[in-house]
């Protein structure tokens, strides 16, 4: 949803009618779903908002999200299946609703076979969890939006594991320990980051590590405590850093790759080449 649409719908009126809501609602607009919750014509407004955004969420962004809808509507409900689903959860509870076809849902239990058609092969713990996210209420279907937003965190969680192999390989690298006890030399840090994104990106990171270090004494100086001369040089020495310190010069530059690509700048010696240690 642009920011145009965004405005527009904290603008509307308590009230939307459906021509109103075609136009903001764009493909996520559902006729009949409209029409069975109109009154005269017309819907809530934070009803219609919420289902706009729900709508939105199950939009694949990338890629992978898109592979991953495609898994999800092979093993979709449909017909017979979602017919005899229905069935089971009025045994469960009499008063369950009965899920149409368009409402696009699994069954709860097929989630750890959808991750495997993408090549994850979920271990039991995190499907426990993904399974929490996914049907909370244990309805014993997920929903094509909940799917989505749990592919979306399962995503990120890999991303943020592999990111922290490659961390943890950089700082062996560089002298460090699988402890990570052990302070490293930053000057051929310093070099490497520099050749990829540059001086000016590499030393804006390497400010990045003082921050980080200020930040770990922050609640002894709120407390009234204070740093002598020696102290505050100390911290301001960035010749050996900790694993911590290197995360945190990792963690700058990948912010500042992150504000190159959306600025398109596709220089591959700017800050895209901060891949080394992102």
């Amino acid at each position: 949803m642009g920011a145009g649409a965004s405005s527009a719908l904290a603008s509307l009126p308590e009230t939307v009618d459906k021509d109103t809501a075609k136009s903001l609602a764009g493909d996520a607009f559902d006729e009949d779903a409209f029409d069975a919750a109109a009154t005269d014509g017309r819907v809530d407004r934070d009803a219609f908002v919420k289902a706009v955004e729900r709508a939105k969420l199950a939009q694949p962004r990338s890629d992978d999200e898109r592979t991953a809808k495609s898994a999800f509507e092979k093993l979709r409900l449909r017909g017979k299946e979602l017919q005899e689903m229905n069935e089971q959860r009025k045994k469960i509870n009499e008063d369950a609703e009965d899920i149409s076809e368009k409402e696009e849902v699994i069954e709860t239990a097929q989630l750890k076979q959808v991750f495997a058609e993408l090549g994850d092969e979920v271990d039991s713990k995190s499907l426990f969890a993904l399974v929490q996210q996914a049907d909370p209420e244990a309805e014993g279907v997920i929903k094509v939006a909940s799917f989505m937003e749990v592919v979306r965190a399962r995503q990120e969680l890999l991303a943020e594991q592999r990111r922290k192999q490659q961390l943890t390989a950089a700082y062996i690298a560089l002298g460090g320990t699988t402890d990570h006890d052990k302070r490293v030399k930053s000057d051929m840090l310093k070099a490497i980051t520099s050749d990829f994104v540059g001086k000016q990106v590499s030393s804006k990171a390497m400010e990045a590590v003082v921050a980080h270090k200020w930040k770990s004494i922050k609640e002894l100086l709120d407390m009234g405590g204070s740093l002598d001369e020696d102290e505050e040089e100390e911290l301001k020495d960035t010749t050996m850093l900790s694993f911590e310190e290197l995360e945190a010069f990792s963690d700058a530059l990948h912010g500042a790759g992150s504000i190159a690509e959306e600025a398109g700048d596709d220089d591959p010696g700017d800050a895209d080449g901060a891949s080394v240690l992102r």
